[in-house]
């Protein structure tokens, strides 16, 4: 059986869940159902009958023709398919089971034992296999055959058949007699099953768990072919199971956030000390509220580790074990705290906790915990590990993360089953709120975010069904070709764990654990069909392929946090990830280093909120006369900056260090360190900074010694770059203006994929949707100014805020409001620098620029030769003018695969409007010969399923449909778009802007105007036109 989880809580010790499938309060809703007349006729029951009359007979006969089975000697599979065939045939209710069957799709063979009802409920049966699991043993009945996998498991063989079909969704397999009910899971988030041990159940009489499985896997609960796969009820009870999830998720912020609050009281109260630093703007409170995030997020993952079995070695001695369980882990403080008489004013708890916390910094035999380092690392909470926190405040904030109450019960947050990209969203939505430590001595909490519902809301938590489908397009074909090119299968995983994945703008790491899960359910299979072992395939995927970038610092260690709560392998230390996972405005800074060659744009010294005109208008001259004698610079040559080629070398060899203990992590980080520092390194990092900072630094004053300007200019790149020592101020302003706006130099990042590989072979993503010009109400989100209720009395009010007193806190703001608006326009005319010039942004740096269209074409620029990439953004990327340049040089070069557009109507994005129209974006290379696919205006996952949906556009099509703006035409089907390609083959447009003239006669006239004819209007009646007045 498999191990106990939650349903042994609910009072079903037969029944496991795995996954999340169904939750197990909706397993328990199920199992209560009301058994009335109308229950019973749903379940097929003749008229007249009891329905748990009915479930006691088939319990009996159940029990019965399990009887029998158990006395066979080692059953076959023979013997076994007979036992599941008679037991679903008359016992739940599946009356016309057909079968064996083989199933072909090319190389691959699908051997389906059982059919019901024509096919629409596979069932796979396997013997039981003594002293192991039959289902995960592969075996060559399984496999494909000639030409394809030679063996697999059957759970593999169902869940590839499920995945396969797209008219049913739900199957079962059998394991001697143990069954797991299983779904369509392409996503392979992780392993999603709910299993019965049916022995368990006749031989121990476990009638309520026999009954919640037979009101779940009835044959009436899969639904009917012919209809739609959403119609069984077993999909309905996920459905329902999921929008339950989804209110529990919000409670479960809400359970977060009280948790932040209730630890930083608890440190104002007990350390005045701290309270008078805080005051004093000594210890800062925003690096406080850092810290209580930290010691959440460490919490979180002792109850996932804890819940998922995963914290201790196998090995581990159980004294050790039942030590840890009985007053260290945080199963025991969560037990401590519904006991209110616990939440007193001593400092144990937290003290315990501390405890625990080095225990997992450096090991501890005596509690049988492993080495994590990490997260758990002493230095990031200093603050918090020399304070007190009285018991009753961190018993209430253990208690706020271990309870929910629903429908009016307390019910245990089941962290075993809860998706760490669920988890993710949540504390996202945190890292908005800003702290304040209120007069009265109140710790505080107010959201920073007013106006900004992606910020405020899940909205942001990109839905399953998304991902997956962006991966199925960017990330499989990828897998595919990788798996294709090694012959054996240690070359297959080779080939695959030197794949390299990135999200820009990664947030809590939603994409990057999808794809690492699919990439590591590969590379687990290749190495041991029989027993894989995902959790250590998981663990090499992240630390070799798996790589992302944020602005904020707090979304990196979240996403960090994320990837190692999955990937944490029982008896290792947490992998190193600061060289995967980085902090920086992934749209600011050097992509290229042949920018660096060309000089800084004199785009760069543009006038800015704070210039002095004159100012920037000598430094750009400056900046033109440097350039005019300039040649070309060989960053191979001997300079004094390291050859990118040996940057790569340098960053693949820390890379390839092991990290098995905590003392290896250690020496990999030290390793990381020392090339991030190295002097020749940092030559390369400065020039970049200077190339940054020219646009970002304020130019308020004409310099009176040419040599001591204050602005970088290109010979100070040229002059670093070569060696040479630049004015020492100038220098670390450069550095620290690159470093508050957190600019990104992408080839010093990551040169072993972007120098030394070519790019990145896939990239995924869901960026942010937003201007880049500052909007005040987001800004000042809580202050009075975004409240105000037009833009002329927010000015006002700001503009009172110029005039307060220097160093209050109304002129630190508004300080800090300048300096931003400088940022994001600074940050708007290097986005607009163009492509000859040495710009990032070639085809989407235009118009009122919009982050969506940068971070596309940045995507674009990402991929490696034969990369692939799934961007989701809105449907404006292709239909929009200000991105008319951009789609049309993705249509020539070949580089458009897939735009499947949906509009929100049935609301994918929760809390986004209903009007918003957003698409899934696929890019990479398509052969000679091909057209992308394109699909509009769908509402539902479901559309997608629907093939008279999707249609083919070249870029011949779209001139002749669209010539003037060169945008995609939308069409709501297949149909339409045929229909339409062929009259525009036949007619020509009333229309063409590009020969100025029309082939069909018309003449367009402008209505009258006052501004043009004003001449033709009056006051009176007469032979003019009347003027409409108000």
């Amino acid at each position: 059986m498999a191990r106990r989880n939650r349903t042994a809580e609910l009072g079903l010790e037969a029944i496991a869940i795995e996954g999340g499938l169904i939750a197990p309060e909706q397993v328990l809703k199920i199992a209560g159902a009301e058994r009335n007349a109308k229950t019973a006729a749903d379940y097929g029951c003749p008229k007249g009958t009891n329905l748990a009359d009915e479930i006691t007979r088939y319990f009996r006969i159940g029990q019965a023709l399990w009887l029998d089975y158990s006395k066979i000697d080692q059953p076959t599979v023979a013997q076994t398919a007979r036992f599941a065939h008679d037991l679903l045939e008359q016992a739940f209710g599946f009356e016309d089971l057909t079968g064996p069957k083989d199933h072909h799709d090319g190389t691959r063979r699908y051997r389906i034992a059982l059919e019901g009802k024509g096919g629409h409920i596979p069932i796979v049966i396997a013997a039981p296999v003594e002293d192991g699991d039959g289902f995960s043993k592969a075996m060559p009945e399984f496999g494909d055959g000639e030409g394809g996998r030679g063996r697999r498991n059957p759970v593999v063989l169902l869940q590839d058949w499920l995945n396969a079909n797209e008219s049913f969704y739900w199957g079962l397999v059998f394991a001697g007699d143990r069954v797991r009910l299983m779904r369509d899971n392409a996503s392979l988030t992780r392993a999603a099953w709910i299993e019965a041990d049916l022995a368990a159940m006749f031989r121990d009489e476990m009638f309520a768990d026999f009954t919640a499985w037979w009101l779940l896997t009835h044959a009436t609960r899969f639904g009917n072919p012919g209809q739609p796969p959403s119609s069984a009820p077993l999909e309905q009870w996920r459905e329902a199971g999921m929008k339950s999830g989804t209110a529990a998720r919000d409670r479960l912020r809400e359970g977060v956030e009280d948790a932040l609050r209730e630890m930083g009281q608890g440190l104002i109260e007990a350390n005045p000390d701290l309270r008078a630093q805080i005051e004093a703007n000594e210890v800062s409170l925003t690096a406080l509220f850092e810290e209580l995030l930290r010691t959440v997020y460490r919490l979180i993952f002792l109850a996932v580790a804890e819940e998922r079995n995963l914290l201790h070695p196998r090995r581990t001695p159980r004294n050790a074990r039942d030590l840890y369980e009985s007053s260290y882990g945080f199963g025991f403080w969560r037990e401590r705290s519904r006991r209110r008489v616990a939440r007193d004013r001593h400092f144990d708890a937290w003290e315990g906790m501390k405890v625990t916390f080095r225990a997992l910094e450096r090991g501890q035999d005596m509690l049988g915990l492993p080495a994590l380092g990490g997260m758990f690392a002493r230095g990031n909470t200093p603050v918090m590990d020399a304070s007190k926190l009285p018991n009753r405040r961190f018993l209430e904030a253990i208690y706020r993360l271990g309870y929910l109450k629903q429908d009016g019960s307390l019910q245990r947050i089941n962290w075993r089953d809860m998706k760490t990209e669920e988890l993710g969203s949540v504390y996202e939505s945190l890292l908005e709120i800003r702290p304040t430590l209120e007069a009265n001595g109140e710790f505080a909490l107010n959201s920073g975010a007013k106006g900004n519902a992606r910020k405020t809301t899940g909205s942001y938590y990109t839905p399953d069904s998304l991902v997956e489908t962006l991966l199925d397009s960017a990330l499989d074909p990828v897998l595919e070709k990788a798996e294709a090119e090694g012959e054996a299968a240690e070359d297959k995983v080779r080939a695959i764990l030197d794949l390299k994945i990135i999200d820009p703008a990664c947030g809590s790491g939603h994409f990057l654990l999808g794809a690492a899960r699919r990439m590591a359910d590969k590379v687990a299979e290749l190495r041991d069909p029989d027993a894989p072992d995902r959790q250590t395939a998981l663990r090499d995927v992240v630390a070799r392929c798996v790589h992302g970038v944020d602005r904020n610092p707090m979304a990196v260690e979240l996403a960090k946090v994320a990837l190692w709560i999955e990937s944490v392998s029982p008896g290792q230390p947490l992998g190193f990830l600061d060289a995967n996972i980085r902090c920086g405005d992934a749209l600011l800074g050097v992509f290229d280093l042949e920018a660096l060659d060309q000089g800084i744009p004199d785009d760069a010294y543009k006038p800015l909120t704070g210039d002095a005109k004159e100012a920037a208008a000598w430094y750009k001259k400056k900046n033109k006369d440097e350039k005019k004698g300039q040649g070309s610079f060989d960053f191979d040559s001997g300079t004094g900056a390291m050859p990118p080629k040996k940057l790569a070398a340098n960053l693949s060899t820390i890379r390839r260090m092991p990290e098995d203990t905590v003392g290896q992590v250690e020496r990999k980080r030290e390793a990381f360190e020392a090339w991030k520092a190295d002097p020749d390194r940092r030559a390369t990092r400065v020039a970049c900074d200077f190339y940054t900072a020219a646009f970002l630094l304020p130019k308020v004053e004409v310099p009176e010694n040419y040599q001591r300007g204050t602005v970088p200019t290109t010979a100070g790149v040229w002059k670093r770059l070569g060696g040479g020592q630049v004015y020492g101020p100038l220098e670390a302003a450069a550095v620290e203006a690159s470093e508050e706006a957190r600019a990104f130099h992408w080839p010093l990042a990551f040169p072993d994929v972007l120098i030394g590989k070519g790019g990145f072979d896939v990239v995924l993503g869901n960026p942010p949707w937003e201007r880049i010009k500052l909007q005040e109400q987001e800004f000042f989100a809580g202050h009075e100014a975004a409240d105000a209720p037009n833009t002329a009395a927010r000015t006002k009010v700001i503009k009172k805020l110029a005039e307060a007193e220097a160093g209050s806190h109304a002129r630190l703001l508004y300080d800090a409001f300048q300096s931003a608006k400088r940022q994001s326009e600074a940050t708007s005319i290097f986005a607009r620098v163009s492509g000859e010039d040495g710009g990032r942004y070639t085809y989407t740096g235009n118009g009122d620029v919009n982050t969506y269209a940068l971070f596309s074409e940045h995507f674009l620029n990402l991929l490696g030769p034969s990369g692939r990439a799934g961007i989701i953004v809105p449907t404006g990327i292709a239909t929009d003018l200000t991105t008319a340049n951009f789609f049309q040089f993705l249509l020539a070069s070949k580089k458009l695969v897939r735009l499947v557009g949906f509009e929100n109507e049935e609301f994918i994005f929760p809390e986004v409007h209903n009007a918003t129209k957003f698409a899934l974006l696929t890019l990479g290379t398509i052969a000679l010969g091909k057209n992308p696919q394109f699909a509009f205006l769908l509402r539902n996952m479901e559309h997608l399923a629907e093939e008279e949906r999707f249609f083919d556009l070249s870029m011949q099509d779209v001139r002749l449909i669209n010539p003037n703006s060169g945008t995609s035409p939308i069409f709501r089907s297949k149909a339409d778009a045929e229909i339409a390609t062929k009259i525009f083959r036949r007619f020509p447009v009333i229309w063409s802007d590009e020969e100025a003239r029309s082939d069909w006669d018309i003449k367009f006239l402008r209505m009258f105007d006052m501004s043009n004819d004003s001449a033709l209007f009056q006051d009176e009646l007469g032979s003019g036109l009347i003027r409409a007045t108000m």
